[in-house]
């Protein structure tokens, strides 16, 4: 049995009462504790409600998740999911962040007093946690060669974020119901998102937050970015359909019907080129991999198709959008010619990690028209392709170690399913079924958009090797 087949010890958890040896947040001295803080708080929340009334909302919101976390390191996961669909509003900032490093703290007292077995997912995945380690230690040598480090410290801080975010996902969420609580935070951040784009336009004015209401133009919802949100809504949407194969109860698969149409409508909207591919792709896989209801999964994938080309109908220009032909693709097809005459330069190292907008512009001067120069030289973007730009900035070491990571973790989520499905779990297995769907998704959305440090992705990332162990340890109960 492989190194991503095995725990620690051979031994399954004793109980799904909670870890043994752990204090629950309310009891015993700890008990005091947050009723003190919870009086401080109520005094803080009534002075920064008398000051502005969104700070003490704000405010409230932010007790709320304290609370989450407090109660279940998963519960805490949920909410960065939800966050994360949010986390490029101005209003937002570094939340996520900030939840993150609270459940980091919350995950690491918790951890130090459970079994060994149960303590976490990831020693179990040694192969795994080797691979995501090397991917940010290697990330982390490049800014050793790279022209300017300023930019690669900044970004080696989010695939720091995003990389602790996968091992705590993958440590902490050891229950089927830590599964599903991650991901509804999921969905319930995606729905969000959409419906505060469909319904509002956030600007940010003289460093004042306004909206509008406004349904011209591209969806991009909390993501700041249609492209973005459009891969975060196929990876949703995967989910959602996961959800919904495993739940028996009436009013959640009537809710989730209703997200599944919000998400699918939200990605027509976005009229993302990048998005439709990745659902389509998503769409042909979950054909195959239903298995025995082959039939039904192709009869919900037209009607899945139905709904994003009425939406695409309803927005304004989507249509045009997505079926006129564009050689350039808005200037990207230029960008990735130029991460690729990168790549063929230094295959080996690459150019620093963030530093393809500061070597770029000496690039264009190589043979070749380029017809968007202003995207490379006096208003440099990125690469619109995170394998490229990982490749031109941190050499093919760098691109493969982020792929490994990926497949080991797509690969543990295609395992969790099989397991599941021998026990007889098909609840499970269709929820490990929905996370291989969802990864794969926002890896196709990837070949259209650099984002590889991000959130949503690496949440993924970990609760594939979390569903694997979950399989193991019901695997070891039954004998």
């Amino acid at each position: 049995m492989s190194g991503l087949d095995q725990l620690p010890g051979g031994r399954a958890p004793a109980a799904r009462r909670g870890p043994p040896g752990v204090r629950r947040a309310g009891s015993g001295a700890s008990r005091y504790a947050i009723l003190a803080g919870g009086a401080a708080a109520a005094a803080e929340l009534t002075a920064a409600t008398a000051s502005d009334v969104r700070l003490g909302v704000a405010a409230v919101v932010a007790l709320a998740v304290l609370g989450l976390v407090l109660e279940d390191v998963a519960l805490g996961v949920a909410a960065i999911a939800v966050m994360a669909f949010l986390a490029r509003l101005p209003a937002v900032g570094v939340a996520p962040t900030a939840l993150l490093l609270l459940v980091a703290a919350r995950w690491w007292a918790v951890g130090r007093g459970r079994a060994r077995a149960e303590r976490s997912a990831v020693a179990g995945h040694g192969l795994f946690a080797a691979a995501v380690l090397g991917l940010v230690l290697w990330c982390a040598l490049s800014l050793a060669w790279a022209q300017r480090a300023a930019p690669g410290q900044a970004k080696l801080g989010d695939w720091l974020v995003a990389a602790g975010l996968c091992g705590i996902v993958a440590s902490s969420v050891i229950e089927a119901r830590h599964v599903r609580a991650v991901l509804y935070g999921f969905v319930g951040g995606a729905v969000f998102s959409v419906l505060l784009g469909l319904t509002t336009r956030w600007s940010l004015l003289g460093g004042t937050l306004t909206s509008e209401t406004s349904f011209d133009g591209r969806l991009q919802g909390g993501a700041g970015d249609p492209n973005f949100l459009a891969a975060g809504l196929v990876a949703a949407g995967a989910l959602a359909g996961g959800l919904l194969v495993a739940s028996g109860r009436r009013a959640e698969r009537r809710a989730l019907v209703g997200a599944l149409a919000t998400l699918l409508v939200g990605l027509g909207a976005t009229q993302s080129r990048g998005g439709i591919v990745a659902a389509a792709v998503t769409a042909l896989l979950a054909i195959v991999l239903a298995r025995g209801a082959r039939a039904r999964a192709a009869l919900a994938v037209g009607a899945i198709a139905a709904l994003v080309v009425a939406a695409l109908v309803l927005s304004p220009g989507g249509v045009k959008r997505v079926t006129t032909g564009d050689a350039q693709g808005t200037g990207r097809v230029e960008l990735w010619r130029v991460a690729t005459r990168m790549v063929a330069e230094r295959p080996l190292l690459g150019v620093g990690l963030a530093n393809y907008r500061v070597r770029s512009g000496e690039f264009v001067r190589a043979p070749g028209a380029l017809r968007s120069v202003d995207l490379i030289a006096s208003k440099p973007h990125e690469v619109h392709n995170t394998y490229l730009q990982l490749a031109a900035e941190t050499g093919l070491p760098g691109v493969l170690a982020f792929v490994l990571v990926a497949g080991m973790a797509v690969r543990s989520a295609w395992h969790a399913d099989r397991r599941f499905d021998a026990l007889g779990e098909r609840g499970l297995a269709a929820t490990a079924r929905g996370v291989l769907l969802a990864t794969v998704g926002m890896l196709v959305a990837l070949v259209f958009v650099t984002d590889g440090d991000d959130l949503r992705l690496w949440l993924l990332f970990g609760l594939g090797p979390a569903l694997l162990g979950i399989a193991v340890r019901d695997a070891a109960r039954v004998r």
